[in-house]
């Protein structure tokens, strides 16, 4: 006989919803049934009973396979509620074939391009962006760094470096060279104290020169180019998802529930558009006491907010009082936090 269920409804859920993520993502059981895991989209309570409706890529074979599948879940819920299932058959959208790649473009001289993304912004991506090139040039790769938000460009600040780059004879742009990186980013074009007020179009123009205007390979061919990409799920990243091949996208997010929202957001534009998503990187998650090494949450509890994103989670990163100061002074320093994630990746 199952255990009590749980007074407080909200508890429940959020046990339940724990309990199918682990089963799905530390088991192989779904394999007898689907193609891909199955997704929970969506769990009520009601009057003793237990909805869930999964979202599945392929319907059962038989019923029979379908009692197993309902059975096992609900010995792993172990409430005594009657459960009841639904299902959402979905396809996913086709995986392009080479030809119907050729469209895209390569970038002469990277062999790799990674995207670091949010949803949200505020929650350390590039400065992410900058521990994951340093924690690659460190693995002995040779790593670019490109810094495409056009609006609100920080890689300068971060790495110290407010010179102009210089142009080749046939008129490319040549990347900024500092402590091995290759570094490319519109706050090396535009004074700090300018805003850059354009349209859409015109943003989009400056990633394309920013891509494939600039001598990328000069100091040097790349294995790894990742690229800081700007909040949101706009007109930058389509523009990147259409001229680009994408190896991957490393999502980041704080625990708090609003930068989790938009990250989900984020997750399902990559998915949606068959962009491989390598994991997320719980950024600020907890604070560490500088005389007890206790553990302080930063956000109230709120880790548990991350559990909606359907992707591994590759590490949680503490928030580092001495990390943001060498960011304001664009001293590029790795930090160990983040090697975890590093050797999770590559």
């Amino acid at each position: 006989m199952g255990r009590q269920p749980f007074k407080n409804l909200k508890k429940m859920l959020e046990d339940i919803q724990q309990k199918i993520l682990n089963i799905f993502s530390e088991t192989n059981f779904w394999k007898e049934f689907f193609q891909t895991p199955p997704t929970l989209s969506s769990i009520k309570i009601l009057e003793q009973k237990i909805y869930l409706i999964f979202q599945i890529e392929n319907a059962f074979v038989s019923n029979q396979h379908q009692i197993k599948f309902e059975e096992k879940i609900q010995r792993v819920i172990d409430y005594n509620f009657e459960l009841l299932i639904g299902y959402e058959v979905f396809k996913k959208a086709p995986v392009l074939e080479k030809k119907q790649l050729q469209s895209k473009r390569d970038i002469v001289g990277v062999e790799k391009i990674y995207l670091v993304a949010s949803g949200k912004g505020g929650v350390g991506k590039s400065t992410t962006s900058l521990q994951l090139a340093l924690g690659l040039q460190q693995k002995g790769l040779k790593v670019g760094l490109l810094d495409a938000d056009i609006y609100g460009p920080s890689l300068s600040t971060l790495t110290g470096t407010f010179e102009k780059p210089d142009v080749t004879t046939d008129k490319k742009i040549i990347p900024i060279q500092k402590n091995g990186l290759a570094l490319m980013s519109l706050s090396f074009l535009v004074s700090a104290d300018k805003a850059t007020i354009w349209r859409g179009p015109m943003a989009q123009s400056a990633l394309l020169q920013l891509l494939f205007e600039v001598e990328w390979a000069y100091h040097g061919d790349l294995d790894v180019l990742i690229i800081d990409t700007p909040p949101g799920t706009g007109d930058i990243h389509l523009s990147l998802i259409q001229q680009l091949v994408i190896d991957g996208v490393i999502l980041v997010t704080t625990p708090q529930r609003l930068a989790v929202i938009d990250a989900v957001k984020a997750q399902d534009m990559f998915l949606k558009l068959n962009i491989p998503i390598l994991g997320y990187i719980e950024n600020m998650a907890y604070v560490v006491c500088s005389k007890c090494d206790h553990h302080q949450e930063i956000f109230c509890n709120d880790r548990k907010n991350v559990v909606v994103l359907k992707i591994p989670k590759l590490a949680s990163i503490p928030h580092i009082p001495k990390l943001m100061k060498d960011c304001d002074e664009g001293k590029m320093f790795l930090y160990s936090q983040y090697l975890e994630a590093i050797n999770t990746i590559f």
